[in-house]
């Protein structure tokens, strides 16, 4: 969605300062204000390649060329300076954030600061967002997005159509009728929603047990992920801890019996059977 807002204002208008940020929650280290403005610098230089950089931006050059060390960034204060007065030459100003629930997750303290500081800056903003955006400055609109009926019952046929679940439902065309009127009913208009519904369909093996899904299974994409977590923690819970190992010590070199005890599994299944001698390698 914000890939189609961001062409159609590059369509309307051409000569504005249009600067956008992605996020995406598992690259939090990357998701601050000061971070962003700096990004925002770097777009609007893309925007003026065809003409000399301004003094501000040169002079930030000289000062910080070749340095990577994060003590020596740019501080926010002087960076939100420059992008302001750069800003300052374009006619107009967009800012675009897309999945700003992404940011921070959790966070909402965070997010609502987030949009307080972009505030300050005399541009248009847009927010995409699965949770509402509270602004403090100006006028806003709030508009929802949502797939038609239509196009979601078109989702959940393709998915339902790639073989996944063809054995349960073989011999029973009204069932997956029922079925999937269920799912597009209780989807709320999000693509995602059935997707994440029908992969967890897969390990049904009788109508019962995907009927049972369907009435404990969440409508809230949040409560949705949550579940799944559950799921998970339930049918294999050593794969998170192993995740927690894998971010925290990625080099590392641990014994197999020692991590069959971090894990708390009970076997070894791949490998030699004496555990003593075998070392498990974390990381590439």
């Amino acid at each position: 969605m914000s890939a189609a807002i961001i062409k159609d204002i590059r369509n309307s208008y051409s000569d504005a300062a249009l600067l956008h940020i992605f996020n995406d929650a598992t690259q939090d280290k990357l998701q601050s204000f000061h971070i962003f403005v700096l990004n925002f610098i770097s777009q609007v230089l893309e925007l003026s390649s065809d003409a000399a950089p301004s003094t501000y931006i040169s002079q930030l050059y000289e000062t910080y060329k070749g340095s990577t060390a994060t003590s020596t960034r740019p501080n926010r204060e002087r960076a939100v300076v420059i992008l302001k007065q750069e800003l300052a030459c374009f006619p107009r100003t967009f800012i675009i954030i897309d999945a700003l629930d992404e940011y921070r997750v959790s966070n909402a303290s965070a997010q609502q600061q987030l949009v307080q500081e972009l505030e300050t800056f005399n541009a248009s903003l847009l927010f995409t967002s699965r949770h509402p955006v509270a602004f403090r400055l100006g006028a806003s609109t709030e508009i929802g997005i949502r797939a038609s009926p239509v196009d979601v019952k078109m989702c959940v046929t393709e998915e339902m159509g790639k073989g996944l679940l063809t054995m349960v439902f073989r011999g029973q065309p009204r069932m997956a009728q029922e079925v999937m009127d269920t799912i597009v009913e209780h989807t709320d208009g999000i693509f995602l929603s059935p997707k994440l519904l029908l992969q967890n369909m897969v390990d049904c093996e009788t109508m019962a047990q995907i009927k049972s899904l369907l009435g404990r299974f969440p409508c809230d994409l949040d409560e949705m992920y949550s579940s799944i977590l559950r799921i998970i923690e339930f049918k294999t819970p050593w794969v998170l801890p192993l995740l927690g190992f894998l971010l925290m010590a990625s080099e590392e070199t641990i014994g197999a019996r020692a991590i069959l005890q971090y894990l708390a599994c009970k076997d070894w299944t791949s490998g030699p059977s004496n555990s003593n001698d075998k070392e498990v390698k974390i990381g590439n």
